[in-house]
C-alpha cells in the first residue's frame, strides 16, 4: 500500500510566547506603622520581625508621621502592617482616622499586602477599626491579611506572621514574571 501525505504550504508555525523576567527584588521590607509603644506592642514587633527576618523580608518601623510626611522609607514597602487603634482617646482616635484617610494613596498605593494587629485585648472598637481598615484595603485593591489580636507568643499569632511574609515574597515573585 503506498499512502503519501499531501501537504500545502508551509508548515503552520507555533505562535511563541514571549516573556520578560524582572529579577526578584533583592530586598524586600514590610512596614509597621505604630502609633504608641509599649511592651504589648513592643512583644508583637518583636515576633513579626523575627518571622519577617526568617524569611528574608526587612521590617521597617514607621509612625504616623513618617505616612504623613511620605518620607524615603515609607516609599519602597512591599507590605503594611498597622496597629489599630481604638481604645484610645478621642482625640488621637481622630487623628488616626484623619491621616489614614487624607493619606490613603501613599498608604495603599503600591502596596499589595495590608494587614494590622491591635494592641492588646480585642474590643468591639478593635473589629471596627479592623473592618474601615479592610475595607480601605480593598478599595484600593491591596490584599487584606486580617487583624491579629493573639498573644504574641500564641501559635494564631505566628501563623499570621508567617502569612504575612509567605505573601510578601509571593506577590514579589509574581510581579517580577511579566508575560509579553
Amino acid at each position: 500500500m503506498n499512502t503519501s501525505t499531501v501537504t500545502t504550504g508551509s508548515p503552520a508555525q507555533q505562535p511563541r510566547a514571549l516573556s520578560y523576567t524582572r529579577p526578584e527584588p533583592s530586598i524586600l521590607t514590610v512596614g509597621v506603622v505604630v502609633f504608641q509603644w509599649n511592651d504589648c506592642i513592643r512583644q508583637r514587633v518583636q515576633k513579626l520581625g523575627s518571622e519577617l527576618g526568617r524569611s528574608g523580608i526587612r521590617m521597617q518601623l514607621l509612625t504616623y508621621t513618617d505616612i504623613r510626611l511620605f518620607d524615603k522609607k515609607a516609599d519602597s514597602l512591599d507590605g503594611v502592617v498597622f496597629q489599630i487603634m481604638a481604645d484610645t482617646d478621642a482625640a488621637e482616635k481622630r487623628r488616626f482616622d484623619a491621616i489614614l484617610q487624607s493619606h490613603q494613596q501613599q498608604i495603599f498605593g503600591s502596596r499589595t499586602v495590608i494587614a494590622a494587629f491591635s494592641s492588646g485585648e480585642m474590643s468591639s472598637s478593635d473589629m471596627e477599626a479592623g473592618i474601615d481598615l479592610s475595607m480601605k484595603a480593598h478599595v484600593q485593591r491591596c490584599e487584606w491579611l486580617g487583624l491579629a489580636d493573639t498573644q504574641p507568643n500564641d501559635k494564631q499569632f505566628q501563623q499570621w506572621c508567617r502569612g504575612i511574609a509567605l505573601r510578601v515574597r509571593q506577590t514579589a515573585k509574581g510581579a517580577s514574571v511579566l508575560a509579553a
